[in-house]
């Protein structure tokens, strides 16, 4: 999921696919391509953030390494996801009592 490059076209390369068969097992579950990577990427930065492995690095190098070139998008699509900022999840898995 770290991969910036991640797009339709490298999955349905990589696997011998086209472009349509690959967009047809994402509608198969529910989802589409971007939703998925978009929830999983979220997902991987949120365990990262939370874990106490992780609390020396930076908010901005987790986002970077879990596949998110903008900032502003992860932030805004994190708040969303989760109901705060990456800071605040940080904040609360770090420090629970606060």
């Amino acid at each position: 999921m770290g991969n910036t490059e991640l797009s339709l076209d490298w999955l349905a390369q990589r696997h011998g696919l086209g472009r349509r068969a690959i967009r047809n097992l994402f509608y198969a579950e529910g989802t589409n391509f971007t939703d998925y990577v978009l929830s999983k990427r979220l997902d991987l930065a949120y365990s990262l953030l939370i874990s106490p492995a992780c609390c020396k690095r930076s908010i901005i190098s987790i986002a970077v390494d879990a596949g998110f070139g903008d900032i502003s998008w992860f932030n805004r699509t994190f708040r969303r996801r989760f109901g705060m900022t990456p800071r605040e999840a940080r904040d609360r898995a770090l420090h629970p009592s606060h």
